[in-house]
């Protein structure tokens, strides 16, 4: 079963560490995790001291971490996003998406 967990809010809030600490918690009880940020600056990059980029970087067991950048992903298509969806997602749900940025 896959399990997403959106976390929004207003900016400075803490989003970021409580989703990361939520994201640790899973992958040490054996869970694979995916951590995927997309702020501007890459907070996570700063609170972990490693560079983050749109590859997935292996942070610990079971938990690797993306940056995504949200208007490039809608402007080259959702090929990056269709693969990501396909190794970490069991039953791809993305099969048509109009891309628009809000």
């Amino acid at each position: 079963m896959t399990i997403t967990y959106t976390f929004l809010g207003k900016g400075g809030t803490g989003k970021t560490t409580i989703a990361f600490a939520t994201a640790k918690g899973y992958a040490s009880q054996g869970k694979r995790v995916l951590f995927v940020g997309q702020e501007p600056a890459s907070t996570l990059s700063l609170i972990l001291g490693v560079n983050i980029g749109p590859e997935p970087t292996e942070i610990d067991s079971n938990l690797k971490a993306v940056h995504i950048q949200v208007a490039s992903l809608l402007e080259s298509g959702w090929k990056d996003l269709k693969k990501l969806e396909a190794e970490y997602i069991r039953t791809p749900f993305f099969t048509e998406v109009i891309a628009l940025e809000v």
